[in-house]
């Protein structure tokens, strides 16, 4: 007997025997089995399990002949969300027909070799809309389901003779809109067949030849593919459906109750059940067909294996459905199950508008092995993100990286129900953006009479509306319809369609059916039903006694979600422990105006000795400030104290910022609007959480680096006169040179032609020799030099347009263009200040920043002005650090005030050739010959960190005096003055300018051998001068540190040292 003759027997028994009655399987008890007496009934079986309804239904062939009908019909039956049903080729099952009538189907597609006695025993049924597609050659079939698709994602290309090993990907292609399509008999595809972007081809070389840039899915049989599918494709594998691999019909008919799940079907033997990995633990099996078909001995033994994979170390895999939720995928059992639900524990990177950045985890909602992870915010569609799990939740740190966030389904509605007496709730299957703006979107009816929508509340994450009427309800039944106008964060519209809900009244008071997140400072409580403040007043809310009351007055849009409240005791602590929470009777009510009677609450919460840690340390160019998260709220005592922390540029200079503590976040906002790019230290501690749990000292590197969108130029400056023009093309930052946006591609840049009404785009017009065009890069990569050659400007009439650049960094360009951009001659261009970007850096160095940049400097064009005339400031040198950035160098004795100020007046860098000086030429000009802008005056901004006041002329060796004469020169005015009589020394201080208050607890004397006394500050510097007392004596010499002097600026100096450089003459009280 050869090899295929025996496969034929073999399903053949199988069909035979799947025909005994369903009831009597004795399978493991955490599975569900789906049989009937035979395909047809087995079909129907699967069919109740997935749909009480269904306006769709594909009918296919149960013949063994055509079973590729059914399986090229799975991506169609996915997209319609119908299910497959199977009938005889030549006749409809009654059972069937009956089914079509059950479900209240509206349309039915008839796929592939059904006859057309089929066709009109279903039309004659009535009232549905019958479309037939394909015939009896199954590649046509699965051409005319194609071509039903909307948009597919990509194609499975099975070989002629492959159905098997196709049914491994049927639920993947109806879950994730992927057409199949098959091969000939010699394993070549027509090009017409694949559709959409990613291509996978199922099975071996034997069957399917190779496809330029496919990915193949093969193994030496079909449940080896079977198992490669489910290693390489993102299935959910929360749940697995076990279907007979070579009776194959019960298989196919499952994919579209797969897909609902994106669930994975496993496909065995009699005998034999291949190891798939990436099932997990807590997997639920659902077995498809009988017991000799799939018998009781494979079932065990798959879910045994599961069952030993809880006792393994977890193992996480996460998928997306949505751009503002992960689904994360456990399997094993060595995981802490409350620190999984703490959302704390998960850091997650994702992109925004094209940039990266840390979005906060908000919600954590957990349901055996899956954990479903709500976003602060969504991310792009088709763009990766990487999870970080902290170590809490399963003794080590897990990174799931190159998460793929891509949507392109069309979210539905999963339910709709009467929740009170003027309120329905309509579940969907993903997150709806701007609910609250939706009113216009629900149409609510009993009858002729319509319900005009009071307001629309997002619950839970936006999976749920809440929409409230202003009538009452009657009893009966609502009709709800839902519009387009619904959108999740893809953009895609809501499947339109009207539901029916029955308006039947609850009676019973609202109770606690649990919590969550129960700290010392807050707990949620879980009500059986969504309610509504009756009584916000906070007295009504406590632990242990009525004194323990909550923070502030209940506020239904921070503290209550749907059917979650939330209490907060940040004043009042919970007990640790065991504990009660207590909510007084009438404070609130469920939405049939059911009000609560006494509730009294235990809960559980554990103890905290954990000190917090850093989970993340970002920068973010866009705020301009450093973000610290924490793996847990901070307490803003501390986290908001500048003394904890010290930022340090790449070159050693500390760096100037302001502190705002916000939960778990702590942000350092930086006071230089263009800090210097690079690789910062960033040294924290001495913080603690909300039990007092501090933080020892950290040291992270922080990467300043633009990550803001480059603006285009504002205009094109041009030089050049009849054929031959030189176009200037300015961006304010140093531009992508290469990759797909790089600004040397001709490609980008577009001239519109006024005369010819039409865009001329630079690259085809070199290339067909319409003109010719040169390209070259100048300052730094943020000027493109464009010589034209052959094409007649009018620059009064044309104009210009860029495409879509990034910067050196990457960043991309708002928008996939500019807008037009006019022509401006070059002698038109000036080169002036940047407004706020003046800046004296100390006494004696100022840094000055310009829109354009500026190749040659001449000194002279420069000079310091106060109130609009010449000040007595001399410039030694001016350095060029950047293309548009240089730095002025003063004269040693010509240095600026610490404030940057003149009897309160301020200081401002001017230019010459201003009012008075109009016969002054400007030298400093670009490379294209833009000059400097004259007459210029732009203040100088205090960047000047506080430093301690000097003097000439004096002699350390006597006490301190003004009439202290010397010849020793920027001496520190730093004095010490002892009295003996009690045993105390008076320090005393004068910086350049006036600080903010310096407190006693900031002053270490001698590495702390001495201390300043109770009381110790007498003066705070906020006058220009710090005096604080001392025990004991101190000397010439001694070493004083202040962790932090901040001037009235912000300007700030850390760890500053200095000695005691003069002793006063001992004194007697």
């Amino acid at each position: 007997m050869n090899k295929s003759k025996g496969i034929a027997i073999l399903a053949i028994i199988a069909m035979l025997l799947a025909m005994l009655p369903a009831a009597g399987f004795a399978d493991s008890t955490d599975t569900v089995r789906l049989a009937g007496a035979n395909r047809v009934e087995t079909a129907l079986k699967i069919c109740d399990e997935g749909w009480k309804s269904a306006t769709t239904v594909i009918l296919a062939s149960s013949d063994e002949a055509h079973l590729f009908d059914a399986l090229v019909a799975a991506p169609l039956a996915g997209q319609e969300d119908a299910p497959i049903l199977v009938t005889p080729k030549n006749a409809l099952n009654s059972k069937v027909k009956a089914k079509l009538k059950e479900l209240g189907a509206k349309k039915v597609y008839i796929v592939g070799a059904l006859s057309e006695s089929v066709r009109n025993e279903v039309t004659a049924i009535g009232g549905l809309t019958v479309v037939k597609l394909g015939s009896a050659d199954k590649r046509a079939t699965a051409r005319a389901v194609a071509a039903e698709l909307d948009n597919p994602a990509g194609t499975f290309v099975v070989g002629d003779g492959g159905l098997a090993d196709a049914l491994s990907v049927a639920s993947y292609a109806a879950a994730y809109n992927y057409s199949i399509a098959i091969t000939d008999a010699n394993g070549n595809i027509a090009k017409s067949d694949l559709r959409g972007d990613t291509i996978y081809i199922v099975g071996g070389k034997a069957r399917v030849n190779d496809i330029t840039g496919a990915k193949r899915f093969g193994g030496a049989d079909r449940y080896k593919t079977n198992a490669e599918v489910a290693k390489g494709l993102n299935f959910n594998f929360d749940q697995v459906y076990l279907a007979n691999g070579l009776t194959l019909v019960d298989a196919l008919s499952v994919a579209p109750l797969a897909a609902k799940n994106r669930a994975f079907v496993q496909l065995c033997s009699t005998s034999y059940v291949a190891p798939v990995d990436e099932l997990k633990a807590g997997s639920k099996v659902t077995v498809v067909g009988g017991t000799v078909a799939v018998p009781s001995a494979i079932v065990n033994k798959l879910t045994s294996t599961l069952k030993a994979r809880a006792q393994q170390k977890p193992d996480f895999t996460v998928q997306t459905e949505n751009l503002i939720q992960l689904d994360l995928q456990i399997n094993g059992k060595g995981y802490d199950e409350e620190a999984l639900r703490d959302a704390h524990n998960y850091d997650f990177k994702g992109y925004v508008n094209g940039n990266l950045r840390s979005i906060d985890v908000v919600d954590v909602e957990v349901n055996n092995n899956k954990v479903t992870l709500t976003l602060e915010r969504p991310v792009d569609n088709q763009s990766e993100g990487t999870l970080v799990i902290d170590a809490s939740v399963a003794d080590e740190k897990y990174t799931l990286k190159d998460i793929m966030f891509f949507d392109n389904k069309m979210p539905t509605v999963k339910e709709v129900e009467v929740i009170g007496k003027n309120t329905v709730k309509v579940t969907f299957s993903e997150p709806i953006a701007d609910l609250a703006n939706m009113k216009n979107q629900f149409l609510i009816k009993m009858g002729t009479k319509e319900y005009r929508v009071r307001q629309v509340t997002g619950v839970h994450n936006n999976l749920e509306a809440n929409i409230t009427v202003y009538d009452s309800f009657k009893n009966g039944t609502l009709s709800v319809s839902v519009d387009r106008g619904l959108k999740d964060y893809a953009g895609f519209s809501v499947r339109i369609g009207t539901f029916e809900a029955k308006v039947v009244e609850d009676k019973t008071p609202p109770k606690v059916v649990g919590y969550k997140n129960a700290t010392r400072q807050q707990v949620t409580l879980i009500f059986d039903q969504d309610i509504r403040i009756e009584d916000e007043d906070r007295r009504n809310y406590y632990h242990t006694n009525p004194s323990n009351y909550i923070d502030e007055d209940l506020d239904e849009y921070t503290d209550l979600d749907g059917n979650e409240l939330t209490l907060r005791f940040s004043r009042n602590n919970l007990p640790e422990g065991s504990g009660y929470v207590h909510i007084a009777a009438g404070s609130l009510a469920d939405l049939w105006d059911n009000e609560n009677k006494l509730l009294k609450v235990q809960i559980k919460v554990a103890i905290d000795e954990i000190a917090p840690t850093v989970k993340n340390v970002e920068y973010d160019s866009v705020a301009n400030e450093i973000i610290i998260t924490f793996s847990e709220e901070v307490a803003e005592n501390s986290a908001e104290r500048p003394l904890n922390y010290v930022l340090e540029d790449e070159k050693g200079r500390d760096v100037s910022f302001r502190v705002v503590a916000d939960g778990k976040k702590v942000y350092l906002k930086l006071r230089d609007s263009a800090p210097s790019q690079g690789t910062y230290t960033l040294e924290l501690g001495n913080i603690e959480d909300l039990a007092g749990n501090k933080l020892k000292k950290v040291t992270f590197k922080v990467k300043i680096e633009d990550t803001t969108p480059p603006d285009y130029p504002e205009a094109i400056y041009y030089e050049g006169s009849n054929t031959r023009y030189t176009l200037y093309v300015e961006f304010s930052e140093p531009m992508a040179t290469s990759g797909s946006y790089s600004v040397r591609d001709l490609a980008k840049y577009e001239l519109y032609d006024a005369s010819s009404r039409r865009y001329i785009n630079l690259k085809t017009a070199n290339s067909n020799g319409d003109f010719k065009v040169d390209l070259a890069m100048a300052n730094g990569n943020k000027t493109v030099i464009l010589e034209l050659n052959g094409f007649r400007l009018d620059p009064d009439e044309d104009g210009f347009v860029i495409g879509r650049v990034a910067d050196a960094g990457g960043t991309f360009t708002q928008g996939f263009g500019s807008s037009m951009l006019e022509f401006r001659p070059v002698e038109e261009r000036t080169i002036s200040f940047v407004a706020g970007k003046v800046a004296a850096v100390s006494t004696l160095e100022i840094e000055a920043e310009f829109d354009g940049d500026l190749d040659y400097i001449d000194v002279d064009d420069f000079y310091i002005a106060v109130d609009g005339e010449k000040a007595d400031y001399d410039i030694a040198t001016i350095e060029i650090l950047d293309s548009n950035k240089i730095l002025i160098t003063l004269a040693d004795d010509t240095k600026l005030p610490g404030d940057v100020r003149e009897k309160s007046k301020r200081l401002y860098l001017a230019t010459r050739g201003g009012a008075g000086d109009k016969s002054y030429k400007i030298g400093s000009e670009s490379a294209s010959g833009a000059k400097l802008e004259a007459g210029l005056a732009e203040p100088i901004v205090d960047r000047i960190k506080p430093e301690i006041l000097t003097e000439n002329g004096k002699d350390p060796s006597k006490p301190y005096s003004s009439s202290n004469k010397g010849k020793k020169n920027n001496v520190p005015v730093v004095y010490a003055t002892y009295f003996s009589g009690v045993d105390l020394t008076f320090v005393t201080v004068a910086f350049a300018e006036p600080v903010r208050a310096i407190e006693a607890d900031y002053i270490t004397v001698n590495d702390g051998y001495n201390e300043v006394s109770d009381g110790g500050v007498l003066d705070d510097g906020t006058k220009g001068v710090l005096i604080f007392v001392v025990d004991g004596r101190l000397y010439q010499g001694d070493e004083i540190e202040i962790a932090m002097v901040r001037d009235l600026a912000g300007n700030f100096a850390t760890r500053l040292s200095f000695e005691i450089e003069y002793e006063v003459e001992v004194e007697r009280l």
